[in-house]
């Protein structure tokens, strides 16, 4: 080596230096770099991509490679750090019990038989996650008004699967009569309703957790008090409440949902432009004090005038633990949901806006927020604006595009109506289901080897099946008095479902439940139900994706 080399080599920073000689993974086989990356926890996986520019190249190239690992971020990031699985520990629970939806061609599989020897089922109610509640009446209280005005004091949740054994289930007495049921399957938490004959609105008299054993201290919605009137929109009561001891505190009324035991989401304004503002609830597991800390605030578009509400709602999650649970207890319920719906209604217009958010930056923004020190001066609130986070996450829809009230199903006493079933990433209508999933809408596109197409050009479709198609962006109508127009850029598929079921003239609603794909289509005379586990290859590491389209 030249003596000028060495004296380089000597002046320059050991940091500086070169060690051995970098591998190049471009020319390893793609089955090999599959059971690599089955080995590998997920947070290599995302440094390998970000440090190799070889190993980025290759999976850019592969959608095989892009779906094993986005299919870890779409459903099992939010493990604890305890808990973290390999990517092929991961794809082994999802291929027990993650049904991705293709095709969703909608076959008779199993009949479900609600009726008992000593009773008959008199409400059902579906349940996100492959679950439903039944509601019984006992022969004590079996009196022609109460089966008129459709009461139980009986319930028993049954898990709904289209191949697995039917299992005997308890069933749960309760301390009254009911009429109404819903569930919380952001909480585990089932919420009994009665009629009142008197006044407005109904009295929430019960909350029943379906799942305390692991679960000691949680934030839920709870009412003081047996008489406090409760109804859709209104505020929701959020309380501590300790199961060990029976005590609780409340917190504070605010209107919006709940994204984890910690994390709320609540839409406001302060007398200017509405915002989406995130809160994060500190409480100890010893006392049920509990203090409520400002995230970060998320614009929204500006509006003209102030004739609007706003009310919040969570979508359930088909994530599951690992632990295989009791198979009384509906296992799909995560405290993680994938999105939020907000509600638009313009007073003077007599219109509604549904708008559809993934759930990720609000986590996120959670995640990163650590305790300010204290100091003299007021800690300023994060704002993120519209145009920094709306366009690239949230997908607009009026209600009559899409027929929302015909698809509409919730007690008549909650005065306002939900969408028949929000589950992951998809919403089942009365018509059509729509499909958020980053995971698949990039599959297809790939397939398809269709290109994004860019904001100022016209919406694309790109046409699947002769009832699928994938349209790529949302924009309301002009006459909604928006300051600014409001424009997204996220593809999403629509999947008619006229076209699967048949033309039904007797047909009055659908109910579904997307995970097992339970669907109850109810008649003039009987109720008929149609399960079904769409047939679709998830991929299996060190084995080629065939696909069937």
């Amino acid at each position: 080596m030249p003596a000028s080399r060495k004296k380089i080599m000597k002046k320059r920073p050991r940091k500086h230096r070169k060690r051995g000689i970098a591998t190049r993974t471009v020319n390893l086989l793609p089955e090999l770099l599959v059971d690599i990356l089955s080995s590998l926890d997920f947070y290599d996986i995302v440094s390998c991509r970000r440090i190799s520019k070889q190993f980025r190249e290759v999976v850019d190239k592969s959608v095989a490679l892009q779906y094993i690992i986005e299919l870890g971020v779409a459903n099992c990031f939010d493990r604890p750090c305890d808990g973290r699985l390999t990517t092929g520990e991961r794809l082994d629970v999802l291929r027990e019990q993650q049904i991705a939806w293709k095709n969703a061609q909608f076959v008779e599989r199993k009949a479900l038989d609600l009726t008992k020897a000593d009773s008959q089922c008199r409400r059902l109610f579906p349940f996100n996650g492959g679950t439903i509640i039944a509601g019984y009446l006992s022969e004590a209280e079996t009196t022609p008004r109460n089966i008129n005005d459709g009461k139980f004091d009986i319930f028993e949740v049954r898990n709904v699967y289209s191949s697995k054994p039917d299992v005997e289930v308890p069933r749960h007495q309760l301390d009254g009569l009911y009429t109404y049921c819903t569930v919380d399957v952001i909480q585990d938490l089932l919420l009994l309703w009665s009629d009142v004959r008197y006044g407005y609105g109904v009295q929430s008299l019960a909350a029943i957790s379906l799942r305390v054993r692991d679960r000691w201290n949680l934030l839920f919605y709870v009412p003081e008090g047996r008489s406090r009137s409760f109804r859709e929109g209104d505020y929701n009561i959020m309380s501590i409440f300790d199961w060990t001891t029976g005590r609780s505190s409340a917190t504070g009324e605010h209107t919006g949902c709940v994204l984890s035991p910690r994390c709320f989401v609540s839409p406001g304004d302060n007398f200017g432009p509405p915002f989406l503002e995130v809160l994060l609830y500190e409480h100890t597991p010893s006392s049920v004090t509990i203090s409520r800390n400002t995230v970060a605030r998320f614009e929204l578009p500006s509006l003209r005038h102030r004739t609007y509400n706003i009310t919040c709602h969570a979508f359930g999650s088909s994530k599951v633990p690992i632990d295989r649970p009791d198979l009384q207890l509906p296992f799909a319920a995560s405290s993680t949901p994938q999105m939020i719906m907000l509600k638009l209604y313009f007073g003077e217009l007599y219109a509604r806006i549904y708008v559809f958010i993934y759930a990720a930056q609000f986590l996120a923004a959670a995640e990163k927020w650590r305790p300010a020190r204290r100091t003299r001066k007021t800690d300023r609130i994060p704002v993120v604006p519209w145009a920094e986070w709306g366009p690239s996450t949230t997908f607009w829809f009026r209600d009559s595009e899409f027929s929302f009230h015909h698809s509409i199903h919730f007690p008549p006493p909650l005065g306002q109506c939900h969408p028949v079933s929000m589950y992951g990433y998809r919403i089942l209508l009365s018509n059509m289901i729509l499909d958020f999933n980053p995971v698949e809408i990039r599959r297809a596109l790939a397939r398809e080897r269709v290109r994004i197409h860019p904001q100022d050009t016209p919406p694309k479709i790109i046409r699947e099946t002769p009832r699928t198609v994938i349209k790529q962006g949302t924009e309301p109508h002009p006459e909604y008095p928006f300051i600014q127009t409001v424009r997204t850029t996220l593809p999403y598929r629509v999947t008619e479902l006229r076209l699967m079921l048949g033309e039904e003239p007797r047909c009055r609603n659908l109910r579904g439940i997307l995970d097992e794909s339970f669907i109850e289509q109810e008649t003039r005379r009987e109720n008929c139900f149609i399960i079904d586990s769409p047939s679709i290859q998830l991929l299996t590491p060190g084995k080629p994706h065939v696909d069937a389209s």
